[in-house]
């Protein structure tokens, strides 16, 4: 009975790339990980269906710094700087495939508590660019559903009958600042009353 309940559970990680390219966007797992603990006939399988949920992300646009940079008010260059960047061996922001560099790499130790939070920090979105929006969306589904449905079980205490009119999508957006209120997600609260904006947190 054992073993059927394993195969199953194995059979459904096999249909979805997600527990694959969470352990491969680890920091301190990556490839070096799955070829360390994973039988040979499962690596591979696992690393394609996480190359090809990577295809989604892979062309997707990223907002150039050089460009914020000119916007925010800097001159044109100067002939230095412009010979500078001409001879820069540097690699632009799409000339290496985020995914590739980042799962072949040698892991490294985290100094936050989830591999999200290390993914949530500056230094990631500009180093991967790309990788980085994959990497928020597939670290931020929860291992378990229970967090989910604890947040919207308190629904019907939101909505007393005369208030049945609020539509679904005002109804989740309370909920879910409820819950990030009380895990101390949100630390500044500001509000806006006419021209005048006042701290109330």
């Amino acid at each position: 009975m054992g073993w059927w309940v394993l195969s199953k559970y194995y059979a459904a990680s096999d249909e979805t790339p997600v527990y694959a390219t969470a352990l491969l966007l680890h920091p301190e797992k990556r490839r070096k990980y799955v070829d360390r603990h994973w039988e040979k006939d499962w690596r591979e399988p696992a690393i394609a269906a996480a190359r090809q949920y990577w295809a989604k992300y892979k062309d997707r646009p990223v907002a150039s710094t050089s460009a914020t940079k000119l916007d925010g008010g800097q001159c044109e260059l100067s002939t230095y700087e412009r010979l500078k960047q001409s001879m820069s061996v540097l690699d632009g922001a799409g000339d290496e495939d985020d995914f590739e560099r980042f799962v072949n790499a040698t892991p490294k130790h985290m100094t936050t508590k989830t591999s999200l939070e290390w993914w949530c920090r500056e230094e990631q979105r500009l180093e991967y660019p790309r990788l980085y929006q994959m990497a928020i969306e597939v670290l931020s589904v929860p291992a378990m559903s229970d967090d989910p449905e604890r947040v919207f079980s308190c629904t019907r205490r939101t909505i007393s009958w005369d208030r049945t009119r609020l539509s679904a999508e005002t109804i989740e957006k309370l909920e879910c600042l409820g819950n990030w209120v009380q895990n101390d997600l949100i630390r500044k609260l500001y509000v806006a009353v006419g021209d005048e904006i006042i701290d109330i947190c």
